[in-house]
């Protein structure tokens, strides 16, 4: 996914500032999609150089004047295509997994500690998520089916995570249970149920 379309889309739904996007992406997106004030500055330029938005200045009182941008039909369109088309859902570029896959070349202990620091910060995300949903919930906005759907997802991805991270930390301190493990995979080498 490209940040372009992430922005597309949040303009689709209403006239933003680079400022409020920025704002939205790290409230809501972070949690699948990170983007740096800067990144979001250079893409709104591209977009507009494309055609794909436009802009205009509000004069504020006692304040720097504020660029919102909006979403142009050709914008608009654009975003459509591009939600529209086929995703691969595979996940085939995992750097986590790698590092995983050669664990065995560190002493036990120093990967376990890796594993800890991963757990942690999904526990923290699942934290963040579900602040955040709370939030939202909190103050009567309406959830879209979408980003309901989406958010279970996040939710239900960094729950199996946590759990990985367990059954990793075990494998690793007692290697002898890698038959157990072995075990719950099914024929395609994916784990059942």
């Amino acid at each position: 996914m490209s940040l372009r379309y992430a922005l597309l889309g949040l303009l689709t739904e209403k006239p933003l500032s680079g400022y409020d996007l920025s704002k939205t992406i790290e409230e809501s997106q972070e949690l699948f999609w990170k983007a740096s004030t800067s990144q979001i500055y250079r893409e709104l330029a591209k977009l507009s150089e494309d055609g794909f938005v436009e802009v205009s200045v509000e004069q504020q009182e006692g304040r720097p004047n504020k660029k919102v941008y909006y979403s142009t039909d050709p914008g608009k369109s654009a975003f459509r295509t591009w939600l529209m088309e086929q995703s691969d859902a595979n996940i085939n570029r995992v750097e986590f997994l790698v590092r995983t896959f050669f664990f065995d070349k560190l002493p036990a202990e120093e990967a376990v500690e890796i594993i800890l620091a991963w757990r942690r910060q999904h526990e923290e995300k699942l934290r963040e998520m579900e602040n955040y949903i709370s939030d939202v919930l909190d103050e009567d906005k309406a959830m879209t089916p979408g980003r309901l759907s989406t958010f279970a997802f996040g939710a239900g991805y960094y729950k199996w995570f946590i759990e990985w991270c367990d059954q990793t930390v075990d494998l690793l301190l007692h290697p002898e249970k890698s038959g157990d493990y072995s075990a719950a995979l099914g024929p395609s080498g994916s784990p059942e149920g």
